[in-house]
């Protein structure tokens, strides 16, 4: 009976320790999954960052072609207009009489 216990004892002695192993490799499995994890959301907050300032850069550069394009249409605006002015009085009147009206007012 002795030696049942003892072969009993041995079995399970040997029983713990691979559990032990078991349980080692699990943890160490684990930390190495927790590491790369926390590489890859390191990589990604990265990536992040830099497509943030990259959409900043263009709605910078959006805001300046806006403001070139309507500086442009305000010069334009500027120029008809003032072209307009000085046209307005003699061209018409020349088209009315072009056209027999003759002068405003008669």
């Amino acid at each position: 009976m002795q030696e049942e216990l003892l072969r009993r004892i041995n079995t399970l002695e040997n029983s713990i320790q691979e559990l032990k192993d078991q349980l080692e490799l699990a943890r160490q499995a684990n930390e190495d999954l927790r590491k790369q994890k926390d590489q890859e959301l390191a990589l990604k907050d990265a990536q992040i960052a830099d497509l943030k300032q990259k959409m900043e850069d263009m709605a910078i550069e959006f805001g300046d072609m806006l403001k070139e394009t309507l500086d442009k249409m305000s010069e334009k605006i500027e120029a008809t207009s003032n072209e307009w002015d000085h046209d307005a009085g003699g061209d018409v009147q020349k088209k009315l009489e072009e056209f027999n009206i003759g002068p405003i007012g008669m």
